[in-house]
């Protein structure tokens, strides 16, 4: 099991925000200038000490990372297409 993240590794995580796609996903732009999709369900977890101290191994701990902001808010919403096909009840 995972160490819960602190409150100052959420408040970096939080600095990244730049924008929320409905309510799972958080578009952030990270320290390097890249661009990615957040669950935010991880943001009390492992996810977030990680993005925190700027450790990303391929897509971990953001689901999808790129350097273009468009190809990100796109990757979600086409996420998110997905799941209110796939589970309508709790998608939104």
């Amino acid at each position: 099991m995972g160490m819960e993240s602190t409150q100052q590794e959420r408040a970096e995580v939080l600095r990244m925000v730049r924008a929320e796609h409905g309510p799972h996903w958080w578009l952030l732009e990270l320290p390097d200038g890249r661009w990615a999709a957040f669950w935010k369900q991880g943001f009390e977890t492992d996810n977030c000490r990680a993005i925190a101290a700027g450790e990303f191994h391929g897509n971990w701990p953001c689901a999808y990372i790129s350097d273009n902001r468009y190809d990100v808010e796109s990757w979600i919403e086409e996420d998110r297409d997905e799941m209110r096909r796939s589970d309508p009840h709790n998608a939104a």
